[in-house]
């Protein structure tokens, strides 16, 4: 998901998700947390009655009280799941591709077909 911003209000629920050290410190599980406050450069979410996470409004991008990036912010946990299913698809496709012989498994057609498909999303990407 190229821009991760949306709509936002005191009040709404967000789900939260660890990055960096917060994956080992949370177990990389996601918070629910609520907005608290909505400031000029940044955003607040409570994730418990002693724990605030502060988001910058231009990017989404979350830190904690020192300011260490730690936070990526979704708005519901359907989106979270969604945006980890592509990773995980993505992914897949990148190893299937990366070994030559799976490659050459595939129809000719069907990589024309994934070749045209990408290249109409992106003309910039193609090379040659």
């Amino acid at each position: 998901m190229k821009d991760r911003k949306f709509p936002i209000e005191v009040g709404q629920e967000v789900v939260l998700e660890p990055l960096g050290n917060y994956v080992r410190w949370y177990k990389g599980k996601i918070s629910k947390g609520r907005i608290t406050k909505i400031a000029r450069k940044y955003f607040y979410v409570g994730i418990s009655s002693t724990e605030t996470v502060k988001i910058e409004l231009e990017t989404f991008n979350g830190y904690d009280q020192n300011n260490n990036a730690g936070w990526a912010i979704w708005p519901t946990e359907e989106a979270y799941n969604r945006a980890k299913d592509l990773d995980q698809k993505l992914e897949f496709i990148r190893n299937f591709f990366q070994h030559r012989y799976r490659a050459e498994s595939v129809a000719p057609e069907v990589i024309d077909q994934v070749y045209e498909l990408i290249t109409k999303e992106d003309p910039n990407e193609t090379q040659g």
